[in-house]
C-alpha cells in the first residue's frame, strides 16, 4: 500500500482520512457556497485542497485494497482485465435474474411496482 512519512493511516484513531471516510459513509458533511468550504457536521471546516488531500489518500488506499483483494489475482497483475472480468460477470448475472424476472408474470409485477415505489420514495425526499 502507498504510504508517505508526510501521511497518517486512515485506519489509525487519530486519522483524518478515517474522521473523513467516516463522515462520506455517513453523509455527515455539505460544501457551504459562502465560505467555499467543506463543512462537516460538528463544525470541522477543510478548503477544497485540505479535502482533496484527505480523499486522496483514502482514494489511494481503497484502490490498493481493492487492487490486492481481486480474488483470482492477490498480486494485482493484469488488475484492469480483471476488474472488466468481474463486473462483467455481475452484468451476465443480473441480466440473467431480469430474464427470469421478465418471464414470470407475477414477479415482473412485483418489479414494477417496487420500481414504483422507489420513484415514489426518491420524489418524496427531494421536497
Amino acid at each position: 500500500m502507498i504510504h508517505s512519512e508526510n501521511t497518517d493511516c486512515i485506519l489509525s484513531q487519530s486519522s483524518e482520512s478515517k474522521l473523513i471516510r467516516n463522515k462520506i459513509s455517513h453523509l455527515n458533511l455539505f460544501y457551504d457556497k459562502k465560505t467555499k468550504k467543506i463543512v462537516i457536521l460538528g463544525g470541522k471546516h477543510y478548503t477544497k485542497r485540505q479535502f482533496m488531500k484527505q480523499y486522496k489518500q483514502l482514494f489511494m488506499m481503497m484502490f490498493c485494497w481493492i487492487k490486492e483483494s481481486t480474488p483470482n489475482n492477490p498480486k494485482g497483475q493484469n488488475f484492469k482485465q480483471d476488474i472488466e472480468k468481474e463486473i462483467s460477470q455481475l452484468f451476465i448475472n443480473m441480466a440473467k435474474s431480469f430474464k427470469k424476472i421478465n418471464r414470470a408474470p407475477e414477479l415482473r409485477t412485483n418489479l414494477t411496482n417496487t420500481i414504483i415505489e422507489w420513484k415514489y420514495n426518491i420524489a418524496n425526499t427531494k421536497k
